[in-house]
């Protein structure tokens, strides 16, 4: 699936960023997490949503969100474990490589990085959607652009279904200013009902441009309509 990308990607023999034992295989991890990875097939990921993004052509995830990749990504996000970041992205950058040939799809001119939330942003000292798109950029030699603003939310989403998220997050999302690129990837680190890449899909203006959105992992369906 992504075997051969990340061996063009990441050749090193140090110790596995996941469980922090000697590595010897694909992509810097250890055989034994390499083989435990709950890949995503390369595949278009909105095709598992209820109520898919309109506007956003293709979604692109390398991991089923669920464990160990839940017990990383929340180390990552939660606790500041930022050699996560690399390790996760290259898994990332991997399966964008297999889906796009497979797909003969153009890759983005620019990767824009979801934003975070000010007030979560201070909290937390760092959006972990940055780090990851950093590392994608840096893999697959793609400009990395920020131009959007996450303005908070009145309520909490998380317990919410697919279409009570879509509308709490109206208005979430803008824009610092008007971008020209046609082809764009939004990176994040899970997708779950869509909602999110959606609302910021808005802002940056769905007309004649195509948008892709790049994460990490994929919540699993049934799931998906309710995490």
């Amino acid at each position: 699936m992504f075997g051969n990308g990340c061996k063009k990607l990441l050749p090193l023999k140090i110790r596995c960023p996941l469980c922090e034992q000697t590595a010897h295989g694909v992509g810097g991890l250890c055989a034994d997490c390499w083989h435990d990875l709950p890949r995503c097939s390369p595949q278009n990921m909105f095709r598992h949503l209820k109520l898919p993004p309109q506007g956003l052509r293709y979604a692109c995830s390398a991991l089923w969100f669920q464990p160990p990749v839940t017990r990383w990504l929340y180390a990552f996000k939660f606790h500041g474990d930022f050699h996560y970041a690399k390790a996760l992205a290259t898994l990332l950058a991997a399966q964008v490589i297999a889906v796009y040939r497979a797909e003969k799809l153009q890759l983005p001119e620019v990767l824009i990085p979801v934003p975070m939330a000010a007030s979560r942003l201070r909290e937390r000292g760092y959006n972990q959607a940055t780090l990851i798109a950093q590392e994608v950029a840096t893999l697959l030699g793609i400009p990395l652009l920020s131009v959007g603003r996450h303005q908070g939310l009145r309520t909490s989403i998380h317990a919410l279904n697919a279409a009570d998220r879509k509308k709490a997050l109206e208005g979430a999302f803008a824009c610092n200013h008007a971008i020209s690129h046609q082809r764009v990837a939004l990176v994040d680190d899970v997708l779950t009902t869509g909602a999110t890449v959606d609302a910021f899909a808005q802002c940056l203006g769905k007309r004649r441009r195509i948008i892709d959105c790049w994460t990490v992992a994929f919540t699993p369906p049934p799931l998906a309509s309710l995490a």
